[in-house]
């Protein structure tokens, strides 16, 4: 009976610590270089390492008439008004969270999206540019920024936006964090399949009904 205790309290134990435990996805791009990774229990679970064999070739691309700085511009410019947008619907966001489904809700709520990080110094040629894409930025980070607290936990770091004159480019530093905790996934997904069991039973019993 008491190997017995034990064997039970160990796996309560480990379901606990199952529970409260989380993972964590850290996105970072910086000096022009993208770093991502997931980690469980400050173990990395992706990326995986290199292996150590020699890549395969790439197959060479066929040319398109149009210039790759002009592709660029332009999927800067979808990026842009995706970003307006969502930064324009910031003060919706308060009342949208309580129409989502209550599964969603709660996943989202257990989210922490913290280290949030930016280091952007904006250059150009043109003083009155750089000064309007200065403007445009705070414009949209701001908002969504705030309009992300309505549905979870954000914890800044440092935000720093700064203009320099005396610069030709701008250049684009940021990153961030996001934190979740297993129980919150495992409450989510009893609870979805809890309502699956429930609809289905209910649409049986309709059925049922019906042929009665």
């Amino acid at each position: 009976m008491r190997v017995f205790l034990i064997i039970v309290g160990v796996l309560v134990l480990l379901n606990v610590l199952l529970c409260i435990s989380h993972v964590v996805v850290s996105v970072r791009y910086w000096d022009g270089t993208f770093d991502w990774s997931i980690r469980y229990l400050g173990i990395k679970i992706l990326p995986r390492k290199k292996s150590d064999k020699p890549p395969k070739p790439e197959k060479k691309k066929k040319k398109e008439d149009e210039p790759a700085e002009k592709r660029r511009d332009f999927l800067m410019d979808k990026l842009w008004k995706l970003m307006q947008s969502i930064a324009g619907k910031a003060d919706l966001a308060g009342s949208a969270v309580f129409a989502l489904p209550g599964p969603l809700n709660k996943l989202l709520r257990g989210i922490t999206w913290y280290d949030i990080e930016t280091d952007i110094v904006l250059g150009g040629e043109d003083a009155a540019e750089t000064a309007q894409l200065y403007g445009k930025i705070q414009m949209i980070l701001q908002p969504l920024l705030g309009a992300a607290a309505h549905y979870m936990k954000v914890k800044r770091k440092r935000i720093s936006i700064v203009c320099d004159y005396t610069e030709d480019t701008s250049q684009y530093n940021a990153g961030c964090k996001f934190k979740l905790a297993v129980g919150t996934v495992l409450a989510v997904g009893i609870w979805l399949a809890w309502d699956f069991l429930m609809d289905n039973r209910a649409a049986k019993k309709t059925l049922v009904s019906e042929k009665l």
